[in-house]
């Protein structure tokens, strides 16, 4: 499973990308804040909220704007350390338009150290999880030294900056400092199902300079070679060594590796992830298919669907790691359905009855997880030709040393990129 703190990221990477208007999460956000200001606070008449200008700067301003609206006798001080034109998130602007229109609250936008007042509670929203090391520029640190001497409490939102104690830390769906208390936000349901480059960047990068398999080991299984430069490219780009065993024939005369067949064996337990592609195997037989699945059952599997019908379900229900790649040709064969009527929903049941990960792909291509997560994706090049093989090939190549599901979201968005 992918943990909290990476789930997050991935998310707020992949909205800032595909440009999704993120106010309603912080309008949340901020009422969720607020609620827990005020159950943890004494009496309070002020307060002051001082607000960078990222990411956690918009959880203060959503902050004061909820505190304003919910306790109409509070005096509140907002100040945006820095000008407004200047912001790294846009949502900021959208939400400081709401924000200098409620009549208790006092805004100093550009403000500096010497402008912050002191007040019965201080809210910190500074910078957040984004900031490297403890570096922070000199307003900044002019800010932290004048408010860290005020005797009255300190709360921070999602995470302090550096070089002072908080009486609080209030973070967002899991704890950013040992002691801090979270609140639960859920983000926007469809954007949710999104992949983008946040899956990608979440990946474990292989390091170029490292010796032999760099990033791992990949198996591919063939009835020929036709297409393995394919393969190689996407594993070359991924540092991944691959291998071919291309059932033509008894010798991989097509295959820089020129392996015999009786070293298969021997292959499978070298590879972490392993594709198995094509239909009618000439040489290696069903049973022979199955046998690995069942003796291998430790790796990871890319399946091309082409072979679903040329395999026992039941035989390999109990590989741990495998991801199954449809088309809707293969829906159809797959459920004796010439119209694969709800097609989609009989995927997701047959995914988690048995353990597989899916990939349907069409005009947008569908993920499902064996957990029953659902991701999506508007596929942009389907029709190109082998494109379930590039997409498999990505896959094998990501989970080599990956999250598979995180693999597969990976490939699914990355693999147009190589059109």
């Amino acid at each position: 499973m992918i943990d909290d703190k990476i789930r997050s990221k991935i998310l707020n990477e992949n909205f800032t990308f595909y440009g999704i208007d993120l106010e309603k999460y912080y309008i949340k956000a901020g009422v969720k804040f607020s609620e827990k200001i005020i159950e943890s606070s004494k009496k309070i008449n002020t307060i002051s909220i001082i607000c960078g200008l990222g990411g956690n700067g918009a959880d203060g301003i959503a902050t004061a704007i909820a505190l304003a609206k919910g306790n109409k006798d509070l005096e509140i001080n907002t100040y945006l350390i820095g000008r407004s034109n200047l912001v790294e998130e846009p949502v900021i602007n959208l939400l400081l338009a709401k924000l200098v229109k409620l009549k208790n609250i006092n805004f100093i936008q550009d403000a500096y150290a010497k402008d912050i007042e002191n007040s019965d509670v201080i809210i910190e929203s500074l910078v957040g999880t984004g900031l490297k090391g403890e570096k922070l520029n000199k307003r900044f640190r002019d800010v932290i030294k004048k408010i860290s001497h005020y005797k009255k409490p300190i709360i921070a939102l999602d995470v302090n900056t550096p070089h002072y104690k908080p009486k609080n830390v209030i973070s967002i769906n899991y704890p950013k400092t040992e002691d801090a208390e979270v609140i639960g936000i859920n983000y926007p349901g469809e954007y949710e199902m999104i992949v983008g480059p946040g899956d990608v960047n979440a990946l474990k990068k292989p390091n170029s300079s490292s010796h032999k398999s760099k990033n791992g080991n990949m198996l591919v299984i063939k009835e020929d070679s036709g297409g393995f430069e394919i393969v190689k490219n996407f594993s070359k780009n991924y540092l991944v060594k691959n291998k071919l065993f291309a059932f033509n024939q008894r010798y991989l005369t097509k295959s820089k590796e020129n392996v015999d067949i009786r070293d298969l064996e021997i292959s499978l337990e070298m590879n972490d992830s392993i594709m198995l592609l094509d239909t009618e195997y000439s040489i290696i037989s069903k049973a022979s298919l199955e046998y690995i699945l069942s003796e291998f059952c430790n790796k990871t599997y890319v399946i091309n669907g082409d072979i679903i019908d040329y395999l026992d379900i039941e035989k390999i229900r109990n590989v741990e790691n495998k991801v199954l790649i449809l088309d809707r040709k293969d829906l159809v064969n797959m459920f004796k359905d010439s119209k694969a009527s709800n097609g989609e929903g009989k995927l997701k049941r047959f995914s988690i009855e048995n353990n597989f990960h899916i990939v349907l792909i069409g005009s947008q291509s569908i993920l499902y997880s064996p957990e029953g997560e659902v991701k999506t994706h508007r596929s942009s090049n389907i029709y190109s030709p082998n494109y379930k093989l590039k997409l498999s090939s990505l896959i094998a190549s990501f989970a080599t040393r990956n999250n598979l599901w995180l693999s597969i979201r990976a490939g699914v968005f990355e693999v147009d990129k190589y059109f």
